[in-house]
């Protein structure tokens, strides 16, 4: 039997990311049949600030642990996935800061990573999502884009964008924070936006959880176990979706 000359592409998440960078830098692109990404933060989310501040709670849907926190602190990942579009992270009169500079940082969380990794951990973890963040939020490659295709969710209250203060050691004001329904309940609309895109490549999902395990998980954690994206991916791979051919979701 011969091998396959192709291959297609699905991500959920960070996985999505991970197939851009990948697509991008290292595949060759003749052997990409299509590219699939389901609720990819292209431009991050808030809920990534959220899991690296002190007495931040919900990180990973759990409350706030100490251990849980510590290891966020060292997970390149984490560090990926901080917003950067337009107005994500601002100071309480409206200007737009800079998440990539620890003096943008809440104080007790840049002293608290200094005394545990020393003065230049943060920073260099900083720079190098930096480095990664920019090439997410870059068009996809002209030889790619009509491979691919994407979907987001939507109705969901998503935080938009968080306030600094900066007056109070950057005290990030989850209190007030600003939060629509445009989004999936991690990532906005505006992370997952690409406009080099065309719109018959992108799908949206409303928000329509129903069984307990959807209320807890959430819209975007689930958006991979929903009938109606397993259907359009099938369909965009010519796979009928009466076939017994069909997606696992290993919990």
């Amino acid at each position: 039997r011969r091998p396959p000359t192709q291959v297609v592409l699905i991500g959920h998440s960070m996985g999505g990311l991970v197939i851009k960078w990948c697509a991008t830098h290292h595949l060759v692109k003749r052997k990409i049949a299509r590219i699939i990404t389901i609720a990819a933060p292209y431009r991050g989310s808030i809920k990534a600030i959220e899991a690296l501040l002190p007495g931040a709670k919900n990180l990973f849907g759990m409350e706030n642990k100490k251990s849980m926190r510590h290891a966020a602190r060292t997970m390149p990942g984490i560090f990926q996935l901080l917003p950067t579009y337009e107005g994500a992270v601002v100071d309480t009169q409206g200007k737009e800061l800079d998440v990539f500079q620890k003096k943008n940082w809440q104080a007790n969380l840049v002293s608290g990573l200094s005394r545990r990794f020393g003065p230049r951990y943060f920073q260099t973890r900083l720079n190098d999502a930096k480095d990664f963040t920019e090439q997410m939020s870059k068009p996809w490659p002209v030889g790619l884009r009509k491979k691919v295709s994407y979907v987001y969710g939507i109705g969901s209250k998503t935080w938009r964008s968080v306030a600094v203060d900066v007056q109070n050691g950057n005290l990030y004001r989850f209190d007030r924070i600003e939060a629509d329904e445009r989004g999936d309940g991690t990532v906005h609309i505006s992370a997952s936006f690409q406009a080099e895109i065309p719109e018959t490549q992108k799908r949206t999902l409303q928000d329509q959880r129903h069984s307990v395990r959807d209320l807890v998980a959430g819209q975007h954690a689930n958006m991979p176990n929903h009938q109606k994206v397993q259907d359009w991916i099938l369909g965009l791979l010519n796979v009928s979706t009466h076939s017994s051919y069909g997606f696992e979701s290993i919990s």
